[in-house]
């Protein structure tokens, strides 16, 4: 019976026990740019002996401080999160080329006259 449910509950396609279907392992993950400045950014600057991300924090403030429009939207944008912004979803079509107003038989079933309107 044990051998009733293995067969039942395991694919015909399963590796065998001991045998791995990916002998590499996953792919490493190419060179990202924002990982490099991470690592970049966590180390300390060696003039000022600070963790560049913070000197970059208190350079940003220092401009805010001073009225910069930009480096003040910055701080409130990630502190605050951005404004939702409404949508107009409204949908308007063109005016149509053809407008068929009545279909006219004049005895002939196969050609019908098109009224055009203007």
């Amino acid at each position: 019976m044990n051998q009733e449910k293995q067969s039942k509950y395991t694919p015909s396609t399963a590796w065998p026990a001991g045998v791995s279907g990916n002998p590499n392992g996953r792919p490493k993950k190419g060179f990202s740019l924002t990982d490099g400045m991470r690592s970049f950014l966590s180390c300390k600057d060696p003039r000022e002996k600070k963790a560049r991300k913070d000197l970059l924090v208190e350079q940003t403030y220092k401009q805010a401080m001073r009225g910069d429009i930009a480096a003040i939207k910055m701080i409130f944008n990630y502190l605050e999160g951005m404004p939702k912004q409404s949508m107009d979803m409204a949908l308007t079509f063109p005016k149509p080329i053809l407008d068929i107003d009545v279909l006219q038989h004049d005895g002939d079933k196969e050609n019908p006259q098109i009224e055009e309107k203007n």
